[in-house]
């Protein structure tokens, strides 16, 4: 960016692993100067896994004063994706207050991705798909696989990557 003349820029990293989310920023702080904007958010999943996975990166970030902005992304039916923005005001007031969770590894069984919902998504199908595939797979939750269900044909190749199953629940074309 600097090469082509750009000085004000946002750097925006996501990812549903946080230890991922946290590399990535640190990778970014060696080759980004810390003057410029960072936006840090998870693709998180559905509640309450998601909002602990979403905790676990922003505690880490903010505690080390990294992060202009956040984003809380949940998948949420639409009349309750206000609720991120209460999730993130919370993780921000319990952070200053210096309020930490013990902070569960998820990265040794079952990690169901699923996508946020957005105007991008193609039907809501994919909340009730997620639910679904959460409680079908209760029995694989020792088991390290991960599980993305998406809702829209744009964050597939990206969050499913290291998927071991992925689902989509969009439209055919």
């Amino acid at each position: 960016m600097d090469n082509l003349g750009f000085t004000r820029f946002v750097v925006s990293l996501k990812d549903s692993d946080p230890n991922k989310v946290m590399a990535r920023i640190a990778a970014s702080l060696s080759a980004v100067p810390t003057s410029r904007c960072i936006s840090a958010w998870t693709e998180a999943g559905l509640p309450p896994d998601g909002i602990i996975k979403t905790r676990i990166a922003f505690e880490k970030l903010l505690a080390q004063s990294i992060g202009d902005t956040i984003r809380v992304s949940l998948t949420l039916p639409n009349e309750r994706k206000h609720e991120e923005v209460i999730v993130g005001h919370k993780i921000i007031d319990d952070v200053a207050a210096g309020r930490f969770i013990s902070v569960p590894d998820f990265g040794t069984g079952l990690n169901i991705i699923s996508c946020p919902s957005c105007s991008r998504v193609e039907n809501e199908k994919f909340v009730e798909l997620a639910q679904q595939v959460k409680e079908l797979t209760t029995y694989a939750e020792k088991y390290k696989i991960t599980i993305a269900v998406m809702g829209m044909r744009v964050n597939g190749p990206g969050e499913t990557d290291d998927a071991d199953l992925g689902l989509w629940c969009g439209q055919r074309r």
